[in-house]
């Protein structure tokens, strides 16, 4: 099971990486208002307006995703010159981005693409927009600027919308510059014609793409991995990442390919989803990461902006409160606590109160559930900590535990109100209160206050030791007796 907690430190301890994005940078115009009636003109509803934003799009999302994510990013590309071309550059000024390598060029329009929405849902998109190739002179300025900000990249990122900035000739000229750097380039394709690309490390077509890409839009999944590979092996591209929107992603490399599952939360809108996908693994990338665990973050990233109106960011902060909010059971499942140390720093940080209990949990029965129900009303995150094997033979004899530690764990983490279980082999979890320092612990009533272990840890931090009700006449062993009277009765 990939820890993308651990995973995600990486880029908490290195510095900020430094990623270009060329392309095609655009203005997305959101209208919201209410519509109750209809034209007396026309079949079409009436949008009563309310209120409007500008936000970047195209390359210019790409840029915003970057740079919520922490990085310092380098927008190379093309604007009119138009009140839309500076309201675009000001957007680009904000992220804290050098907006000088952003040409302006005469008699072009800045593209903007115009949404009216009601209630949510888009009623029309008008786009204006002019898509003829640049100017051979507008092209060498670009790639100037290209070559004078290179040899300082980690990740560069061809964001192509077909809008003329990222002709062939100057795709090709981009990744030429990029590899003599050694410069990974991750490229976003508009155009069919994957000589564009040849050389790029990643290319990240969604599924309508690929099929337009293969010319055959009647393929099956089970199909996809041996035509992307013959792709990959005729245009020297390292790897190429399918994105299949509820169907998840699709990785495919000359060596293997992974299937990986959707994850969204729930689907509002889909704008510029693939900006967040491409600014996610560069991000990663940047700091070391694998490529498989960086798309592993990605489709995270992809499944909490769908569930935004709008074109919209994902910052770290949010993958991580997903990946610990959402994760499936064997996740929250920690060996030790070094493997626990990402999530603390994490909970710490947000300021959780973390609840704290422990317990050998050998066949879980309704005393065991009674106290973890109440035990989690007591703060934000309920943490339980149980006896390994060793630990629990030492302590209650031979013949015991009756499940093993994975198969305990296992069905604890499975408890909605639990959100970890970490295994501990000393005979007290008195080290793992001392690391946690929790702010509530938790025993139940059968226990003296004064004998409760990590008793001194937790109230010299300021917190609090609670003693709660339990289900008389209900344990283990009494359970366990019972089981062995009735298979001597058969």
């Amino acid at each position: 099971m990939i820890d993308l907690l651990k995973t995600l430190k990486k880029t908490e301890i290195s510095k900020s990486p430094t990623i270009i994005v060329i392309g095609d940078f655009m203005l997305d115009h959101y209208i919201f208002g209410t519509t109750s009636r209809t034209s007396p003109e026309a079949p079409v509803p009436i949008v009563e307006f309310k209120n409007e934003n500008y936000s970047l799009g195209g390359a210019g999302n790409v840029v915003a995703n970057l740079y919520e994510l922490g990085a310092n990013v380098i927008p190379i590309g093309i604007v009119g010159t138009d009140s839309a071309g500076l309201q675009l550059k000001k957007l680009i000024k904000e992220k804290n981005c050098d907006n000088t390598n952003l040409i302006p060029v005469n008699n072009r329009y800045t593209t903007i693409k115009t949404r009216v929405l009601s209630a949510n849902q888009q009623i029309v998109r008008l786009d204006k927009e002019e898509i003829q190739k640049i100017p051979t002179s507008i092209s060498n300025q670009l790639i100037k600027s290209l070559n004078y900000h290179i040899p300082k990249a980690d990740v560069l990122i061809i964001s192509d919308y077909a809008k003329g900035v990222c002709s062939k000739p100057m795709t090709r000229k981009i990744i030429e510059i990029a590899n003599s750097h050694k410069v990974p380039i991750l490229v976003d394709p508009k155009t069919s014609d994957l000589t564009c690309y040849q050389g790029s490390y990643l290319i990240t077509p969604n599924l309508k793409e690929f099929k337009n890409i293969i010319n055959n839009q009647n393929i099956s999944n089970k199909q996809i991995s041996s035509l992307a590979k013959k792709l990959l092996i005729k245009h020297e591209i390292d790897n190429l990442l399918i994105t299949k929107g509820s169907e998840g992603m699709s990785l495919v490399s000359s060596k293997k390919t992974i299937n990986i599952s959707a994850d969204a939360k729930e689907v509002f809108d889909v704008s510029g989803a693939g900006d967040t996908v491409i600014a996610t693994i560069a991000f990663s990338l940047a700091h070391k990461i694998n490529l498989e665990n960086s798309i592993h973050l990605a489709n995270i990233s992809a499944g909490i902006v769908v569930s935004k109106t709008g074109t919209a960011t994902v910052t770290k902060e949010e993958i991580i409160e997903y990946i610990i909010e959402k994760q499936p059971t064997k996740q929250k499942i920690f060996n030790n606590k070094d493997n626990f140390y990402s999530t603390l720093s994490y909970l710490r940080s947000k300021k959780k109160k973390i609840v704290f209990t422990n317990g050998c949990f050998d066949l879980l029965h309704i005393g065991h559930i009674s106290l973890l129900e109440q035990a989690a009303k007591l703060g934000d995150i309920l943490i339980v900590a149980i006896n390994s094997d060793d630990s629990v033979k030492r302590i209650k004899g031979n013949g015991r535990p009756i499940t093993t530690e994975q198969h305990r764990a296992r069905i604890l983490a499975s408890i909605s109100e639990i959100d970890g279980v970490i295994l501990f082999n000393e005979d007290t979890p008195y080290e793992l209160i001392k690391f946690i320092k929790p702010d509530v612990l938790v025993k139940g009533k059968d226990y003296k206050i004064e004998d409760v272990i990590g008793k001194d840890i937790v109230e010299k931090n300021g917190g609090s030791v609670e003693l709660i009700d339990i289900v008389e006449n209900v344990s283990t062993t009494a359970i366990a007796n019972q089981i062995t009277q009735l298979d001597r009765g058969s």
